[in-house]
């Protein structure tokens, strides 16, 4: 069992964890109070997200009911520019048997005949731009070559050790829990992510079994 707290020493940020652990606040909540910037947050908050530590609230209000179709298009749209995964609406260490279905489902909520898009000519240009991008996303992390070296120009390999070694632990539980598939597809990832340091943690757990 893993204490949140021994993740950093910052008392700065065991102040946002004690928030953070106290299921129910929103993402947008927690990236305003948190003294890291909004990467870090994201990468810590993703750690305990992976670890079971953390549940997010809903917003009283969606962006749609909010801001309307064209606020949620333009939030889309900027979150499509941060990088292919996000284009997707996935996290850098989702399975590749998750990319076409993401896809699929941003097709069938933005496509050209869907209901945001008939909104308005605005409406439809963003939903175009959105799909575009999405499709120049998919054509790069569907190839593993490709995704890797992609990865690789996003992160530092101590991050993506740490993403593997978060799976890794997933994994485990996955293993415990009796989820053989899911168990089975964190290992690929935890291993496509850094082979190195999954190969190192199996030798060690074997040493310590004996």
């Amino acid at each position: 069992h893993i204490d949140p707290l021994s993740l950093t020493s910052d008392p700065r940020v065991h102040r946002f964890l004690e928030v953070a652990l106290q299921k129910g606040e929103t993402l947008r909540r927690l990236l305003r109070f948190s003294p890291l910037n909004k990467g870090q947050t994201m990468r810590f908050l993703f750690a305990l997200e992976l670890l079971g530590l953390i549940e997010y609230g809903v917003d009283q209000g969606s962006l749609i009911e909010l801001d309307g179709v064209m606020a949620t298009l333009k939030a889309l749209s900027n979150r499509c520019r941060e990088g292919h995964f996000e284009a997707l609406g996935l996290h850098v260490t989702s399975h590749p048997s998750e990319y076409q279905s993401a896809l699929d489902k941003l097709r069938q909520d933005f496509g050209a005949e869907s209901d945001v898009a008939a909104t308005s000519p605005e409406a439809s240009a963003l939903c175009a731009e959105i799909l575009s991008r999405a499709q120049t996303a998919f054509d790069v992390v569907k190839v593993k070559p490709k995704r890797i070296v992609y990865r690789s120009e996003r992160f530092t390999a101590t991050e993506l050790a740490g993403f593997s070694a978060l799976l890794r632990e997933k994994m485990k539980l996955a293993i415990l829990r009796g989820h053989e598939r899911k168990a089975r597809m964190l290992q690929e990832m935890a291993m496509e992510l850094d082979p190195k340091g999954f190969r190192q943690a199996l030798v060690s757990e074997s040493d310590d079994e004996q």
